[in-house]
């Protein structure tokens, strides 16, 4: 299996499942690429690039990129809409991860408190061990 060796990363193209794969390279070598050329960048519009770099972004891929040659004829919207997408998935996630941490927050009693159902102090900051 190419995971064996010794890459750092592999490019593979979009006939290969982003989830099956990684799950095959189970975190031993890094992919790269996975946006269908002929299909996709060539055919679509800038929403169906938007989707494919998101289903590989889900799937834990390292560098989302064109599977292989660009065909010349290639939208600049398209091939924009890679970055976009990359940069809007992360925007996604940070906000999914400060709505989590806020809710755990606010779940938390506050420190220095005593919990009513425990009866247990729970340190505050300035608290000496």
């Amino acid at each position: 299996d190419i995971a064996q060796t010794g890459m750092a990363a592999f490019h593979f193209d979009c006939k290969n499942h982003p989830s099956e794969s990684m799950e095959i390279v189970d975190n031993r070598i890094a992919l790269v690429g996975n946006i269908n050329n002929p299909e996709t960048l060539f055919a679509k519009n800038p929403e169906d690039v938007q989707r494919e770099v998101e289903l590989n972004l889900d799937a834990q891929v390292s560098l989302i990129g064109p599977e292989c040659a660009i065909p010349l004829q290639t939208s600049i919207e398209n091939l924009k809409a890679i970055p976009q997408a990359v940069a809007r998935w992360h925007q996604n996630q940070e906000s999914q991860h400060d709505a989590r941490r806020s809710r755990e927050s606010n779940d938390k009693p506050a420190a220095g408190a005593v919990s009513d159902a425990t009866k247990t102090y729970l340190p505050g900051p300035y608290d000496i061990p």
